[in-house]
C-alpha cells in the first residue's frame, strides 16, 4: 500500500450512471499497478442495492478497489468506491461519507464527490464523466474546471446513454473529450506526480475554498471553441467558487441549510419535488440549479423530468378517482332503481357518464399523448 505523502499526487474522480459498471471495467482494467494517483468512483445506485463493485473494479485490473469508510486516509494507488445512499466527498487526507439530501434526485450522487475534490485539491483534480442517464456531474465537472483542475468526459457517441457526458460539454469547457478506450491513456499522462512542495489548496480545516490556479492548456481545440463563451473571468470563478463551498456544507448535512441558501440562491416559484418545500435558484452565471431548504438539489433538466413524472402520477391518481367515481354512481342508480325511486336514477347514471368519459380522456393522454385528443 502506497504511504506517498497526498500533496504530491494526483486525485481522479469519476461519475458514472447507466452503463457505467462496463466503461468503468474498461478503465480499471487498463492502469497501470504502480499509478501514481487516488481514484475515487460514484456508481448511482438505489439504496436497497447490494454493491458489489468494489469486487468488480478490483477483478477487472490490478489497482484495489474498496468501499469507502468515513474518516479513512487517502493513498495513490487506491480505488474509493461510494456505497449506495451514501454521498462520498473528499477533505485533506481523508475520505468522508454522508447521508445529506439527495442531489438529482440521487445518493451518491456525482456533483458532491466533485465539488467537494475541487474545494479540497484544487488543479490537482481530474474530474471524468462517463456514460449515464440525465445531468448528474455536470456541476461538478464545471467546479473542478473552474478552481484549475482538469476535466475529462467521454464521448458521447461512444457511451451507451450519453445524456450524461452531453451535459457535461453544454457547461462546461471540457479539456478531454474521447472515447471510452482512450480515456485510460489520457489518466495516466495526466496523472503524473506533482511537484514536491506544490500548492494544491488552501490548509485543512473541513470543506474550505481553495483559490483558483487558472485552466491549464486545453487539448481538445473542438471543445474550446464551442464552449468558450462559458470560459468565466477571476471574479466570475471566484463567486462559483463561493457557492460551491456553500453547497459542498449543504452536501455534508448541515441542519441550517436555509440560511445557508440564503447566502447564495433567492426564492423560485416551484416546490421541491421530494419534500414539497420552496426551492431556491441558486445564483451561478453558468448553470441554473435550485435546492431546497432541506439541501435537495436538481438542475433545470432534472426539475423539468422529477415534473413530468408527478405530472403523470396525478394524472394516473386522477384516471383511477373518476372511475372509482363512476362506478359509485353506478352502484348508486342501481340502489335507487330498487328502491323504485326512478326520479333520481337519470341524475346518477348522467353522473356515472360524465366520469367515464373523464376517465377516457385523461387515460387518452396518458397512454397516448395529446395528439389522441382531436376529435375524429
Amino acid at each position: 500500500m502506497s504511504s506517498t505523502s497526498f500533496s504530491h499526487f494526483r486525485v481522479i474522480v469519476i461519475g458514472a450512471s447507466a452503463g457505467g459498471v462496463e466503461a468503468l471495467c474498461n478503465i480499471t482494467r487498463a492502469l497501470p499497478e504502480n499509478f501514481p494517483a487516488a481514484v475515487f468512483v460514484v456508481l448511482h445506485l438505489s439504496r436497497d442495492s447490494p454493491s458489489m463493485l468494489p469486487d468488480i473494479l478490483s477483478r477487472a485490473g490490478p489497482l484495489p478497489a474498496n468501499r469507502a469508510v468515513d474518516g479513512e486516509p487517502i493513498r495513490s494507488g487506491r480505488i474509493y468506491v461510494a456505497p449506495p445512499d451514501f454521498h462520498l466527498l473528499i477533505e485533506r487526507d481523508q475520505v468522508r461519507m454522508s447521508r445529506g439530501p439527495r442531489e438529482n434526485n440521487v445518493r451518491p450522487a456525482i456533483d458532491p464527490l466533485f465539488r467537494s475534490a475541487a474545494i479540497a485539491y484544487g488543479s490537482a483534480v481530474i474530474g471524468v464523466v462517463l456514460t449515464g442517464n440525465l445531468y448528474d456531474g455536470a456541476a461538478g465537472l464545471r467546479s473542478i474546471k473552474l478552481r484549475g483542475g482538469t476535466t475529462v468526459v467521454q464521448d458521447p457517441r461512444d457511451a451507451l446513454f450519453p445524456s450524461m457526458p452531453q451535459s457535461a460539454l453544454r457547461e462546461t469547457e471540457i479539456d478531454h473529450c474521447v472515447p471510452l478506450h482512450e480515456i485510460p491513456r489520457v489518466l495516466v499522462s495526466l496523472a503524473k506526480p506533482l511537484p514536491a512542495g506544490a500548492e494544491v489548496g488552501a490548509p485543512s480545516q473541513g470543506l474550505q475554498p481553495c483559490l483558483p490556479s487558472g485552466p491549464p492548456a486545453v487539448s481538445n481545440p473542438q471543445s474550446r471553441q464551442t464552449n468558450m463563451a462559458k470560459t468565466k473571468n477571476a471574479k466570475t470563478s471566484m463567486a462559483t467558487t463561493e457557492i460551491d463551498v456553500v453547497e459542498a456544507k449543504i452536501a455534508e448535512g448541515n441542519a441550517d441549510s436555509e440560511a445557508l441558501l440564503r447566502q447564495i440562491a433567492s426564492p423560485a416559484p416551484y416546490v421541491c419535488p421530494e419534500c414539497h418545500g420552496a426551492l431556491w435558484e441558486i445564483r451561478d452565471d453558468g448553470l441554473i440549479r435550485f435546492r431546497c431548504r432541506v439541501g435537495h438539489a436538481y438542475t433545470l433538466e432534472s426539475l423539468l423530468t422529477e415534473q413530468d413524472e408527478a405530472i403523470e402520477e396525478a394524472l394516473w391518481t386522477a384516471v383511477r378517482a373518476l372511475e372509482e367515481r363512476a362506478t359509485l354512481n353506478a352502484r348508486m342508480a342501481e340502489r335507487i332503481e330498487q328502491q323504485q325511486l326512478s326520479g333520481f336514477v337519470q341524475h346518477f347514471r348522467d353522473r356515472e357518464r360524465e366520469s367515464t368519459h373523464h376517465a377516457q380522456v385523461v387515460r387518452r393522454l396518458l397512454q397516448g399523448g395529446i395528439d389522441k385528443l382531436a376529435p375524429k
